[in-house]
C-alpha cells in the first residue's frame, strides 16, 4: 500500500503522529504503523527521522531519475539546477522545512530504525526496508559543496540529533528556529 501525499500520519492505537520527512525511511515507517490516518492530533506525540544531507540528496536524485521527474543527466547537473533554480518537487525540500511546526517533535536518525521500532511499540519484524535503490553515486568536492549550500540547515539539524543520539530519540521544539 502506498501512503498518500501529506505531512502528518496518526496511529490512534499507538497514540503517535509520524511527521513525514521525504527520503528518510517514510515508506518503511508508514508500513510498520498499523491503521494510520492522514491527519494531525495535537494530543499524540510527534516523531520523525532525519538523514545525513549528502545521503538524502543522493536518494532524492535517484528517486527523481526513477520517476523521470528531472531533465538533468547527471547528479552534479541536478545539484546545480537545485542550487540555481530551487526546489521543484516536495521530496527536495530541506528537512528543517518539512519538520517545522509549533509542536515539539521526537527525532531519530535513519540509523536508529531499531530504536524507532522499540519506541513506537511495534514488533521488530514489522518494519520493511522499502524504496531501496542499490545504485551507487560518488560525491566529489563540487557535489559536497553544492549539497552543503542547498541543505545547510539540515547539516546542523542532523549533527545535533546524531550528537545527542539517545535510544528514545531527542525532542526538539522547532527544528528550523533552533538550528538556523
Amino acid at each position: 500500500m502506498k501512503p498518500p501525499e501529506g505531512k502528518y500520519f496518526n496511529c490512534r492505537s499507538l497514540k503517535k503522529t509520524y511527521v513525514r520527512n521525504y527520503k528518510c525511511g517514510s515508506q518503511s515507517v508508514l508500513e510498520m504503523m498499523p491503521n494510520w490516518v492522514q491527519s494531525i492530533n495535537p494530543e499524540f506525540e510527534r516523531f520523525s527521522i532525519v538523514r545525513h544531507p549528502v545521503e538524502r540528496a543522493k536518494s532524492i536524485y535517484k528517486e527523481m531519475v526513477k520517476r523521470k521527474l528531472h531533465r538533468e543527466k547527471t547528479f552534479l547537473t541536478w545539484l546545480k539546477l537545485l542550487f540555481e533554480e530551487g526546489f521543484y518537487h516536495n521530496h527536495q525540500f530541506t528537512q528543517t522545512e518539512l519538520l517545522t511546526d509549533s509542536y515539539p517533535i521526537r527525532l531519530f536518525t535513519i540509523d536508529q530504525m531499531d530504536d524507532v521500532i522499540s519506541w513506537v511499540g511495534v514488533q521488530k519484524n514489522k518494519i520493511p526496508h522499502t524504496n531501496q535503490n542499490k545504485q551507487k553515486l560518488e560525491c566529489g568536492i563540487m557535489h559536497n559543496s553544492l549539497i552543503a549550500s542547498i541543505y545547510h540547515d539540515d547539516f546542523a539539524l542532523y549533527e545535533h540529533v546524531e550528537r545527542c543520539q539517545k535510544k528514545d530519540g531527542i525532542i526538539v521544539k522547532n527544528p528550523i528556529n533552533k538550528f538556523v
